[in-house]
């Protein structure tokens, strides 16, 4: 299993199986893993759900969040709406204790890479 944006990865994030985890590499933050299992099948049951946000199994978690130019994603209902001109719609995958911010599209890139393979 290997999860790698051809062309261009502006998020600077690499996924790869060793076997027995999914390893989550981003930028020059240190890696961090999800076991193996529990990772496909939580693309299992988020390709099953039609791809709907936001997804979680055992532990992992996929939803929508705004993010502003710096990388930093805004909750709050009150100051979402007075920065939305500013902000871009993003997914953040989370497990435990580490999380991963990255364009929808890469997500559906891990996905379909995949999903089939998963079958």
């Amino acid at each position: 299993m290997s999860y790698i944006r051809s062309g261009s990865n502006p998020e600077k994030l690499y996924i790869w199986g060793d076997g027995e985890n999914a390893c989550i590499a981003e930028g020059s933050k240190d890696v961090w893993t999800i076991p193996i299992q529990t990772f496909n099948s939580f693309i299992r049951k988020f390709h099953r759900r039609s791809h709907d946000y936001p997804c979680q199994h055992k532990g992992v978690e996929i939803k929508e969040v705004w993010v502003d130019g710096n990388g930093l994603a805004w909750n709050s209902e009150e100051t979402l709406d007075s920065h939305l001109k500013r902000l871009e719609c993003k997914v953040q995958l989370s497990y435990e204790t580490h999380s991963v911010i990255m364009w929808d599209v890469t997500w559906e890139y891990i996905v379909y890479s995949n999903i089939e393979r998963l079958k």
